[in-house]
């Protein structure tokens, strides 16, 4: 899972993009209206919290024991 802010001044959102179009198999694009680098979670807390949550639950993660 990729949490991205669309205002990022420390890992513009065309980077993000770039790296999440390259990544293989699964995954799961999340951009934040109006967030830069570390204040995602003040625009979108709940939205982040579930999207790290899910991402940890999903088969093969490091969150569910595998």
């Amino acid at each position: 899972t990729f949490i991205a802010g669309d205002r990022d001044a420390v890992v513009p959102f065309a980077l993000t993009r770039r790296l999440f179009d390259a990544w293989p198999g699964p995954k799961r694009l999340i951009v934040v209206a109006g967030a830069d680098h570390n204040d995602a979670e003040l625009v979108a807390g709940q939205a982040v919290i579930d999207a790290v949550r899910d991402a940890a639950d999903a088969p093969g993660s490091r969150g569910d024991g595998a």
